[in-house]
């Protein structure tokens, strides 16, 4: 298994393609944008909390904005569809069951937070996501190519 050069060596020999280096084209925010669009005052609350947390780990960008927008009002819906305190569950006099529709708008609003949840990197298995995308190149071989070359 061949060892891929460093981008460093890339540039030094002149190989380095632009169009192949990740580059950072958005900059990103130090203070809490506006939302895309209005929101109450609690999903706005929610949204300031969301954005300023991604400030502080530094990964905020304009294109974050909008996700974080519907982040804050998926979860705000959940929210308030929660306070109502529903039945989950319909219970016919015939006695036959049916989920209700409480529930089932209840685990759409989860499906969306969990979905703007993870674009914007808020759980930790997410980020671990986004990191495996990015290109990170290590000085040293990797364990398995030492263990591959020892084979041979």
């Amino acid at each position: 298994m061949a060892r891929r050069k460093s981008t460093e060596l890339k540039v030094a020999q002149g190989t380095a393609r632009k169009d192949r280096m990740k580059q950072q084209r958005t900059s990103l925010l130090s203070s809490v944008p506006t939302a895309s669009f209005k929101l109450n005052k609690r999903a706005a609350a929610i949204f300031r909390k969301t954005c300023q947390a991604l400030i502080d780990e530094e990964v905020l960008t304009s294109l974050d904005v909008d996700a974080a927008t519907q982040y804050a009002f998926w979860f705000d819906m959940f929210i308030a569809l929660q306070e109502k305190n529903y039945a989950m569950i319909n219970e016919y006099s015939n006695g036959t069951n049916a989920i209700a529709g409480a529930a089932t708008a209840l685990m759409k609003c989860d499906d969306k937070v969990q979905k703007y949840s993870n674009l914007l990197g808020l759980s930790i298995k997410a980020r671990d996501l986004m990191a495996s995308f990015e290109k990170i190149e290590a000085d040293t071989e990797s364990p398995i190519e030492l263990a591959l070359k020892n084979l041979g």
